[in-house]
C-alpha cells in the first residue's frame, strides 16, 4: 500500500469525497453506507477513517440502537429520540 494511504487525514478526505451524502435529501445512500462498512472491515488502516466518515451523519437512531443489548432495545422500541437520549444517559 502506498505510504500517503496510511495518512488518516487522506483517508478521511477520500472517503468524504466518495460517497457525499445525496443533494436531494442529504442523506447517503444506502449503497454508501454498504460500502464504507466494507471498508472498515477491509485493512486496519482504513478502519478507524471509514467509520469516522460512515458515523459522521446518521439517518436515525437505529444504527446506534443496535449497539445496545438485545432485552434493552426490545423494551424501549418505539420511544421518542428524546425519551431514548435519557434511557442512554440515564443508565
Amino acid at each position: 500500500m502506498h505510504h500517503a494511504l496510511h495518512l488518516e487525514e487522506i483517508l478521511l478526505n477520500i472517503f468524504g469525497q466518495c460517497y457525499p451524502p445525496n443533494p436531494i435529501s442529504r442523506q447517503r445512500t444506502s449503497r454508501a453506507t454498504a460500502d464504507l462498512a466494507a471498508l472498515a472491515r477491509t485493512c486496519r488502516t482504513f478502519k478507524d477513517p471509514a467509520l469516522d466518515v460512515l458515523w459522521t451523519e446518521l439517518v436515525n437512531l437505529s444504527p446506534f440502537a443496535r449497539c445496545i443489548p438485545e432485552a434493552s432495545h426490545r423494551i424501549y422500541t418505539g420511544y421518542t429520540v428524546r425519551r431514548f437520549l435519557v434511557f442512554i444517559i440515564a443508565h
